[in-house]
């Protein structure tokens, strides 16, 4: 599969939910990434694993 990110959307984003446009390019990459794994957030229970792990991959990624 392919990520596609628009900069513009995620500089939008970003300073909507207050932080970096590179953060947020980072969320998006992550979550794009892990739809392509077969994970997805249809229902609360898989909401809560997928952005648990979003939030635990952005946070090793940026961090390094």
């Amino acid at each position: 599969g392919d990520i596609i990110i628009a900069p513009n959307v995620a500089a939008a984003q970003a300073k909507v939910a207050g932080h970096s446009t590179e953060h947020e390019i980072s969320i998006l990459a992550v979550h794009g990434l892990l739809h392509i794994l077969g994970y997805d957030h249809a229902d609360k229970d898989e909401e809560k694993v997928m952005f648990t792990l979003q939030e635990s991959i952005v946070d090793k990624w940026e961090k390094k």
